[in-house]
């Protein structure tokens, strides 16, 4: 593989959703296997680590995630006006393989001078993955990480905290026409709904339930009843706001019901928020500059490793990778951008 377009190629044709990475995995280490400059070692759920030898400087860590959603298996990838595009019965997996494969280029083909640190993480879209990785290992402080879905020169700024929450509630099934012999249990999740303020609740923090799930038959009073959603918030008053009302309805539901009421949380990831004068930011800033592209900030995002990273203490900032409609059968890339990403990443690696 002699250049990035052929790497890409390749390893999009490599199948790895979310769980089943192995596969990607094995063919980095392989890869690896002559390149004496790089350690690397695979933690217990499937991250890999790699780091060089060089000890002059603090690492800088780099991270990728190997997994991709589906439809990603059997991926024919293709040129068409510029463009890699997948044959349009699956994704393309340019999310987050685009970066992927310019690391590979970079670890195969280019001399890197300074200490770098590289994690190609898994079950990032599901999570399960980098939460579990041995913090221990990693040197760097800082990081960087390609995979945000716009043009690219974008800076993340912001992402959410973001929690799940199930609620079950349980009473006693009956036939319909013998309604007082049952206890109906959509009663009280329609009272917990009732007021809660599904959807925008404050400027930047918003509340959703995505599955009610409930009964089961026409002519039975629901046995069962189960919600699920989510809080998201880059306010931390806000969202510890939304979670405590939650759980106050709940009480005061469970005081008044027959039957049994069940809450959980889970699913937490924490948010992060970066102001545009931080000095990481502007380093990054006049590199992206330097390399004639057009910086700009993005104050809204979704979650990815670095929410995790950022937790742990690492200074991770997201950048855009250029990627165009992930997630879906339209999924594309063009070629052009692999070339910005990976000349990006190696004055990075150079320069900070």
């Amino acid at each position: 593989m002699k250049n990035i377009k052929e790497i890409f190629k390749k390893i999009v044709q490599i199948d790895s959703v979310s769980g089943e990475e192995k596969l990607m995995r094995d063919f980095i280490i392989y890869l690896l296997k002559n390149k004496k400059n790089y350690f690397y070692k695979v933690d217990k759920v499937g991250n890999l680590f790699i780091k060089n030898n060089k000890k002059n400087n603090k690492p800088l860590l780099f991270c990728a995630h190997l997994d991709t959603v589906e439809p990603g298996r059997k991926i024919k990838p293709q040129i068409k006006n510029g463009y890699f595009v997948s044959d349009g019965q699956t994704i393309l997996g340019a999310d987050n393989k685009a970066f992927v494969a310019v690391l590979i280029d970079i670890l195969i083909n280019q001399k890197i001078e300074k200490n770098i640190e590289i994690v190609f993480s898994v079950r990032e879209e599901t999570g399960g993955g980098i939460e579990f990785f041995p913090f221990r290992w990693l040197k760097s402080n800082k990081g960087i990480i390609f995979d945000n879905a716009n043009p690219i020169g974008g800076i993340v700024l912001r992402s959410p905290k973001i929690i799940n929450f199930y609620i079950s509630f349980f009473g006693r099934s009956s036939h319909a026409s013998l309604p007082k012999d049952g206890i109906n249990s959509l009663i009280p999740m329609i009272k917990f709904i009732k007021n809660l303020p599904i959807g925008i609740y404050k400027k930047n923090t918003t509340i959703n339930i995505g599955i009610i799930n409930s009964g089961s038959a026409i002519n039975t009073i629901p046995e069962k009843t189960v919600i699920k959603g989510e809080i998201r918030s880059y306010n931390e008053n806000n969202f510890q706001v939304i979670k405590n009302k939650i759980i106050k309805k709940i009480s005061l539901i469970k005081k008044n019901f027959l039957g049994k009421v069940e809450l959980v949380f889970d699913g937490y990831c924490p948010g992060y928020n970066f102001q545009e004068k931080d000095f990481f930011v502007q380093e990054i800033k006049q590199i992206i500059i330097k390399n004639k592209i057009k910086p700009y900030f993005l104050n809204h995002s979704g979650i990815s490793d670095a929410n995790i990273l950022n937790q742990k203490g690492i200074k991770t900032i997201v950048l855009s990778d250029g990627v165009i409609d992930p997630h879906t059968t339209r999924e594309k890339i063009k070629v052009e951008d692999l070339y910005k990403l990976k000349e990006l990443t190696i004055d990075f690696m150079s320069n900070l």
